[in-house]
């Protein structure tokens, strides 16, 4: 049985909060969707949204590093963070003498 209890279905409420989260269904939707149906139904359907909720991410990462964008993303933090150093580091060399 699916249901939403906590304390006497840790596992199957972790299951129904993954879903939940990831397909913006309420847990009450999922409990009715998954009437009838076992814990191995709400596991596969858990892991598939998981897996549609991450695929965006994996897409992204697979393109910074396979396009050489990884490199133009550095480059633009470390100008970024040398811009923002630059005249605290001219104080602290003239407060310095140097």
């Amino acid at each position: 049985e699916v249901r939403y209890d906590p304390e006497e279905k840790a596992g199957v409420s972790n299951l129904l909060s993954i879903l939940s989260l990831c397909s913006g269904k309420t847990i009450p939707q999922l409990e009715a969707e998954f009437t009838g149906k076992g814990y191995g139904h709400l596991k596969i359907a858990a892991a598939e949204a998981v897996i549609a909720e991450l695929a965006p991410i994996q897409q992204r990462y697979q393109d910074i590093m396979t396009g050489g964008g990884l490199e133009e993303i550095l480059d633009q933090g470390s100008n970024k963070a040398a811009s923002i150093a630059a005249p605290a580091l001219f104080r602290v060399q003239q407060a310095m003498g140097l």
